[in-house]
């Protein structure tokens, strides 16, 4: 990239990250239509065996939420720098990570090896969102006590009987998804070791990133250290630049001269790093894509298939 020393020059979006950015947009839109118009699995295909025996939550459902949660989250990033022609010190990183986060859960529910275990993280990711749905809402309840039946309170003591309903409803939620897991073999009964290894507790981001690294084609970004290790470095130094962590800040922080010939230390983030952040959620995203596509059953049969 062009060396620059003014502060004007600086925070000047460069040529190669704004071409990259510009040409990654439409290719978004594309992608984001993959799972707007993916409809129901194909007759026979793998994801449609969910809909015989998982009756709160299937793959065929969840996936397309995660995808376009994950591109959404990169057009902004993209659009947002294009815009203002320039990287913002956190927010932009923020997106970035957001982005390979969500890929990475998508991916790490289609890695899975078998039919058993793919259900079972589909279940897993539905229990913890019920799951954190309720704690909200027993926060609420267990901080604030009920008032007396007087007109005044009648706002307040609605939204907590309210949260009393939803605690409930969530309850007989999370009861259901166990039994989901009961039913396709995951544990014996809702109290199984198995049932909480699997279901209720939920990997760590970085262990579900790398685990998703299994579906990113290969590719000369990764051939030092492999995809798995390179996807949960740049996982970690994108949260460090949205976090604001000081090894990160120190990455993005240079001596400049304002127009006037005033010396000063400023925030300069780099195209570079966006750009290979931006790569990694792309990677992940195309490579959860591809097998959702396969799952679903609607891959075009390539002529060498054909008999």
């Amino acid at each position: 990239m062009t060396q620059r020393t003014t502060v004007t020059e600086l925070v000047e979006l460069d040529d190669e990250t704004r071409e990259r950015l510009e040409a990654l947009v439409p290719k978004i839109e594309e992608l984001a239509d993959v799972y707007c118009d993916a409809g129901h699995p194909m007759p026979g295909s793998a994801l449609e065996s969910d809909f015989k025996v998982l009756t709160t939550q299937t793959t065929v459902a969840t996936i397309p939420v995660i995808g376009l949660n994950a591109l959404d989250h990169l057009q902004m990033a993209a659009r947002g720098v294009l815009r203002a022609r320039q990287i913002s010190a956190f927010s932009t990183f923020t997106l970035v990570r957001s982005a390979i986060t969500a890929a990475g859960l998508g991916g790490w529910i289609l890695a899975a090896e078998t039919e058993k275990e793919r259900q079972s993280r589909t279940l897993c990711v539905a229990y913890h969102e019920a799951k954190n749905n309720r704690t909200a809402a027993r926060e609420l309840v267990n901080n604030h006590a009920e008032r007396d039946a007087t007109p005044e309170n009648q706002h307040y003591n609605a939204r907590r009987d309210s949260a009393l309903s939803t605690i409930e409803q969530l309850n007989a939620q999370l009861d259901a998804i166990v039994a989901d897991a009961v039913r396709i073999g995951v544990g014996d009964s809702p109290t199984a070791e198995t049932i909480k290894k699997h279901i209720k507790e939920k990997p760590t981001d970085t262990e579900i990133i790398g685990a998703a690294a299994a579906l990113v084609a290969p590719h000369a970004y990764y051939a030092d250290f492999g995809a798995k290790s390179e996807i949960v470095l740049r996982w970690r130094t994108m949260s460090a630049h949205a976090h604001g962590l000081s090894w990160a800040a120190r990455m993005s922080v240079v001596e400049a001269t304002t127009d006037e010939g005033r010396q000063l230390s400023i925030w300069n983030p780099q195209g570079e790093d966006l750009l290979q952040g931006i790569q990694v959620a792309w990677d992940l995203m195309y490579g959860m894509t591809d097998r959702y596509i396969e799952l679903m059953g609607r891959r075009s049969a390539s002529p060498d298939a054909v008999s």
